[in-house]
């Protein structure tokens, strides 16, 4: 659990003397340092606080930061994170107990090896890391140069982050485009979490991708399975096989082995995946790797691929990517972006149908669609969460309802009325049915109706989940199509 705790001016100058009880009035495990002050020299006005709570069904529980005075020291975890330097300071080891794993600093491949307890799980690989494919097809990759920064963010007995930033290369040392990856390391625990981030650095018509993704050299690939729907719960490939995944509309998804050729079909029997695949070792009694994005069917087009005993690759765009023939261009449809979120190829060039369309509106109401046609990506940034879950084969019947739990992560958060009281927030009144329940009813209900028409308008999609609209349509029941819908 990772959050932030807000402080009254003046009330606490530093996080010695802060300690974690539990529900029970135990101490436990704490990791917190000073993230913010109300002057550069002056008193704390926000914690940044790290600990780890079990998920044991409870819809609540409540926990209480407590300052002890003095430099109380916080309780350590039975097992801290460990980092130290390899190859004259161009790696950097860093273990949680259960996992060990590598990052190099001179040349950035995501993680460049790992162990569980002894075992290697994750090998040196030419393929690692994220990369790009650009329209005429040319492999940019992180490993193929060196990047602008490797950095240790966080460093704590919990919770270590490192991050990497830097370009994109080929092979003979040209660039395109940016990443940023921040890889997540959590003490006594068998996984890392990791945040990439593909960077657009040229202007449409020129920003355009065949594939994005992520590989993991996983050793020694057995049988693979993918998570689902949920009355499935996994689709199962063979040994040494290559095969993917393709989620390629909020509700449509398809499994084919690794030189099938998917098709757009209308009555898809997968609908919404799970979002995770599982990758057993052909060695006996070795780990098994699960890896998960977070959003998986909302954030169309995604594909997860096994490929063979070269290890498996998240795509943020698939490299297996298919289109509806013959889509219509109509005023209903031209907010969800069909052009960047289905193809083969991500072209973020605003097509002629969609800029100089004319239907149900007056010129004036198609003003901002107009102005589609100047519309330029560079700039845009998109990142996805992903978890790389190593563990032995025992645990594999608990992978369906873990990545689930995973899904649905829980939220740690100070009381409203003591967040609102610190001042950090100007003058904000908190949560208050009993005062003011008409307000609050409102405000609920709004939220609430604002996730519904999420579904029923199916408002998904890689560039369009997470964001909102300006106005709902009464008439045509349905968000307004042409009004700064982008």
């Amino acid at each position: 659990m990772t959050t932030g705790v807000p402080f009254p001016r003046d009330t606490l100058r530093d996080a010695a003397g802060v300690t974690l009880l539990n529900s029970a009035g135990q101490r436990v495990p704490a990791q917190v340092r000073v993230s913010s002050t109300w002057a550069p020299a002056g008193a704390a006005r926000w914690l940044l606080l790290d600990f780890q709570a079990p998920l044991d069904g409870a819809p609540l529980s409540r926990w209480r930061l407590c300052y002890e005075g003095g430099a109380a020291p916080l309780l350590k975890p039975p097992q801290e994170i460990a980092i130290r330097d390899l190859d004259a300071g161009k790696a950097w080891e860093f273990s949680t107990g259960p996992l060990t794993f590598v990052v190099r600093r001179d040349r950035f491949d995501g993680i460049h090896r790992v162990a569980l307890g002894s075992t290697l799980v994750v090998r040196a690989n030419p393929e690692s890391g994220p990369y790009v494919v650009d329209g005429e097809g040319t492999v940019f990759r992180a490993s193929l140069g060196a990047p602008d920064s490797v950095t240790i963010e966080e460093r704590g007995a919990l919770r270590c982050v490192v991050a990497a930033k830097g370009w994109f290369y080929a092979a003979d040392g040209t660039t395109y485009c940016r990443y940023a990856m921040r890889i997540h390391a959590y003490a006594g625990q068998p996984f890392v979490k990791t945040f990439f981030t593909f960077i657009v650095t040229e202007s449409s018509g020129k920003a355009r991708f065949r594939d994005i993704g992520f590989h993991v050299a996983y050793t020694d690939v057995g049988q693979t399975f993918f998570g689902a729907d949920p009355g499935c719960v996994y689709e199962s490939v063979p040994g040494h096989s290559s095969a993917f995944l393709l989620q390629y509309d909020s509700d449509k998804y398809v499994v084919r082995p690794g030189d099938g050729t998917p098709q757009w079909e209308s009555g898809s029997s997968g609908k919404r995946a799970a979002g995770w695949m599982r990758t057993d070792s052909a060695v006996a009694r070795a780990p098994s790797l699960t890896l998960a994005c977070r959003d998986f069917w909302q954030q169309f087009p995604k594909e997860l691929e096994v490929l063979g005993d070269r290890g498996v690759r998240f795509h943020a765009w698939p490299a297996h990517g298919v289109a509806k023939p013959d889509r219509p261009v109509t005023d209903a449809m031209l907010q969800y972006l069909w052009f960047c979120h289905e193809g083969d190829t991500l072209d973020f060039t605003v097509p002629a149908s969609y800029h100089a369309h004319a239907k149900e509106y007056s010129e004036y109401a198609y003003r901002y669609l107009r102005s589609a046609k100047d519309a330029d990506a560079i700039g845009l940034a998109k990142t996805h969460e992903l978890l790389l879950w190593f563990h032995d084969a025992d645990a594999s019947a608990a992978v369906s309802a873990t990545m689930n739990a995973w899904q649905e992560a829980p939220v740690v958060m100070a009381a409203p009325e003591w967040m609102c009281g610190t001042g950090v927030f100007g003058r904000l009144h908190p949560y208050d049915s009993e005062r003011f329940p008409k307000v609050e009813q409102g405000l609920s209900k709004g939220w609430d109706a604002e996730r519904r028409l999420e579904g029923h308008t199916r408002d998904y999609g890689m560039f369009n989940w997470g964001d909102g609209h300006t106005s709902w349509d009464m008439g045509r029941k349905r968000w307004s199509d042409v009004y700064r819908c982008w």
